[in-house]
């Protein structure tokens, strides 16, 4: 279900904010004194009584009275870290053209907390990032026809008891006043178990939310910055997710992973997987250099490794019983959901080998 008819299920519809500064310059002065959101004041929580008032006695095609009744669900034009700039007010409020609204007076207040919620979510941002017409490089901007478009639950499930955390980690962020990341991540969580993703699911679409931030200059710094051994080994289960879900497929030993714990200005990472090493990943220190270290897995498994890093950026090498990982040390070739497409593209060289 989309948006669109989910919101149609309701009676309810997506108004777009007032235009202050040009235009047919009709009367305004229904919406005098009413609470005014300007551009770059969302919160997760709207406080109205926060918020200059509303002055404007003559703007461009004003909306009716009823497009801005409290309870509001308001979501920005703009990107917020790669998800949705949302928020959500009990109270009536104007909002500028750089929002969208969504009033449902009339109905349970916490159907605002439970919209809002889905759209705050990482999954509205992995779906932005596939699908929305001007949110890719170098754009961060969300359309109406975006917003409609969005796939969310059905309102049998948005209203469900399934949905409850939904609202609950929506009101804790408002009572949080920011966007707070441990509160966003509870929030995920509860999206994630209305729609029903799996561990694998609820990787790749966190990864989306990761791609998302990039385009901001913070988190593409940081996606560029050297990875920790934390995020090897979340990196390394992930891949061990895959792999061994086969081997027990086939009734073999599952592989185990050990990462070798170069030093943290060295420019490679370097992890090994070995069958039958039980589903456990290790952290060794090599005794030699990252060069040194190269050198002789490349003389063990007759591979002049140096020279093939030199032609490109990653290596798979499978040898007999182990496989290993080479690959720059930047913290966007080492995210989870990248391990389950290396788990999956190793198979693949597995399968290819046996054909031929």
């Amino acid at each position: 279900m989309t948006l669109a008819s989910l919101l149609e299920s309701f009676g309810l519809n997506v108004s777009t904010g007032v235009q202050t500064l040009r235009g047919d310059l009709k009367d305004a002065t229904h919406l005098i004194g009413l609470p005014f959101l300007a551009a770059g004041d969302i919160r997760p929580r709207i406080d109205a009584n926060q918020l200059r008032r509303f002055d404007r006695h003559r703007i461009h095609r004003p909306r009716t009275g009823t497009a801005f009744k409290g309870p509001l669900v308001i979501v920005g034009e703009g990107m917020n870290g790669g998800r949705p700039a949302v928020g959500v007010s009990k109270a009536d409020v104007v909002y500028s053209e750089s929002y969208y609204g969504i009033s449902v007076s009339g109905h349970r207040r916490d159907l605002s907390l439970r919209i809002g919620g889905v759209l705050l979510s990482a999954v509205t941002s992995w779906n932005l990032l596939l699908t929305a017409s001007e949110f890719g490089i170098h754009k961060r901007k969300l359309n109406r026809e975006d917003l409609l478009n969005l796939p969310v639950p059905s309102s049998q499930v948005l209203m469900s008891a399934d949905s409850l955390p939904i609202a609950l980690a929506m009101e804790n962020l408002g009572n949080a006043s920011k966007y707070d990341d441990v509160l966003l991540s509870e929030l995920d969580t509860a999206v994630f178990d209305v729609y029903g993703l799996d561990a694998h699911e609820r990787l790749i679409v966190l990864d989306g939310l990761a791609r998302a931030k990039r385009e901001y200059r913070r988190h593409k710094l940081d996606a560029d910055r050297q990875t920790n051994a934390a995020q090897l080994r979340s990196y390394a289960t992930a891949f061990l997710s895959v792999i061994n879900a086969w081997l027990c497929a086939l009734d073999r030993k599952p592989y185990g992973a050990e990462i070798l714990g170069l030093r943290s200005d060295s420019p490679l990472r370097v992890i090994r997987f070995l069958e039958g090493g039980g589903p456990e990943v290790r952290h060794t220190e090599p005794e030699y250099e990252l060069e040194e270290v190269l050198a002789r897995i490349g003389t063990r498994i007759r591979l002049p490794i140096a020279e093939s890093l030199s032609a490109v950026r990653e290596l798979r090498v499978h040898g007999h019983g182990e496989l290993l990982i080479i690959k720059p040390a930047a913290r966007r070739y080492w995210m989870p959901a990248t391990g389950l497409n290396d788990a999956d593209s190793a198979l693949g060289d597995g399968l290819r080998a046996n054909a031929e």
